[in-house]
């Protein structure tokens, strides 16, 4: 129980709802297809395709709850894996059934596969982020008490891909009990047997980015009608995330000159949100002049990378 409300308040309530801003979802759209069909067809559809709205959690236990993410970097797989993990902490603290696994999410971006077995690992991770004692974490692997949640099997370096991928179909033989989802790009499903099912996720659907921006701002809303390159970089969840942050704090048209360069604009969108946060904050709140902010967070970001992290939290 303890397991699952760190879960809860680190994922869902740090990540996912953070991520939301208090938003209802846009919806994930994408193909559902169990593993016996043509899984290399999936996802190769260009964007703009009319696709149909998946609803992830559906798509876990359709799947026999071993399921595959799949899409290209910033579509939206984390997002979709902690919608699902968020429906399964639900599960086990209301009981249905009594036996519902508690969900671990995993960052294999952290994970040496050339050195470490991946029953290693995981038995690290768990006792890292709750001091759960190896003999503990250990029976619940062999019981299925866990529903395995791996996120960023594309962020392994790719010299070490074939060893990991090794290291998960090894794992899974020995601990055949535990559900599991796995997220990554193109390639992989095929080679990793246990799994029941793909979900291939693609981009979000023009029409509901503008819509879902309109609410909070009509600026934001007509430049996404005007500009076929603010809406392509709109489609990714984490750039609408901060194109919607920056336009709804900025009191005047943050974006009036919108770049050709689509490089040039992801970095100027990424400045405006670092603006706008800045702006809304309190003078007592900040901690580091504003000037020397940028630069700061350009280091903590080199350090991450250095140390295949992705996420950053300060722990009070």
């Amino acid at each position: 129980e303890q397991f699952v409300q760190y879960v809860r308040a680190n994922w869902i309530s740090g990540v996912l709802s953070e991520s939301l801003d208090g938003d209802k979802p846009l919806p994930i759209r994408g193909h559902f297809e169990q593993k016996d069909a043509d899984l290399d067809a999936l996802g190769s559809g260009s964007l703009g395709a009319d696709l149909p709205a998946i609803d992830p959690v559906g798509a876990f236990l359709d799947s026999g709850r071993a399921l595959f993410i799949r899409g290209r970097a910033g579509v939206g797989k984390s997002h979709a894996l902690m919608r699902i993990a968020e429906f399964l902490c639900w599960r086990y603290e209301v009981g249905r059934p009594a036996s519902e696994p508690a969900p671990a999410i995993f960052l294999l971006k952290t994970w040496r596969p050339r050195s470490q077995d991946l029953v290693d690992w995981i038995h690290g991770e768990l006792e890292r982020s709750n001091r759960i004692r190896r003999d503990v974490s250990e029976r619940w692997l062999l019981e299925g008490r866990v529903t395995l949640l791996f996120d960023g099997l594309d962020e392994i370096d790719e010299a070490e891909r074939a060893e990991a991928l090794k290291g998960i179909n090894h794992f899974l033989e020995e601990f055949p009990k535990p559900d599991f989802i796995i997220c990554g790009r193109t390639g992989e499903i095929q080679e990793i047997p246990r799994l029941g099912a793909l979900l291939a996720i693609d981009t979000f659907d023009p029409q509901d980015v503008r819509d879902h921006a309109e609410k909070v701002s009509e600026t934001l809303g007509r430049h996404l009608e005007e500009s076929a390159i603010l809406l392509k970089l709109a489609r990714s969840p984490l750039m609408l995330r901060f194109l919607m942050r920056s336009y709804q704090i900025a009191r005047d048209d943050p974006l009036s000159n919108i770049p050709e360069d689509s490089a040039e604009l992801r970095g100027r969108t990424f400045r405006l949100y670092i603006e706008a946060m800045l702006a809304g904050a309190r003078p007592s709140d900040r901690y580091v002049p504003e000037k020397s902010f940028l630069p700061r967070l350009s280091s903590l970001a080199k350090i991450l990378a250095d140390n295949r992290q992705t996420i950053f939290q300060i722990e009070r």
